[in-house]
């Protein structure tokens, strides 16, 4: 239960990656202990019908990036 103070703010930070793995990718990808909750890989049709047909399944960020992601990709 978050504790409600007057300077309190809720505030979530995320970063979303866009990129191609290559065969054996992901074995070297490294994180520092306990600062990545985990990592999901979709193809950009898979994220796109998850987030129309199950939005709850899928981080609050990502509702409001991924619009941008679409509007801004080249």
């Amino acid at each position: 239960v978050p504790v409600h103070h007057v300077d309190y703010r809720d505030v979530e930070y995320a970063t979303v990656y866009r990129g191609r793995l290559v065969a054996g990718a992901m074995e070297r990808i490294r994180f520092p202990d306990r600062e990545v909750a985990g990592v999901a890989l979709f193809r950009l049709t898979e994220l796109v019908i998850l987030l129309r047909d199950f939005p709850e399944r899928a981080a609050s960020g990502i509702h409001g990036s991924f619009p941008l992601y679409l509007e801004h990709r080249g």
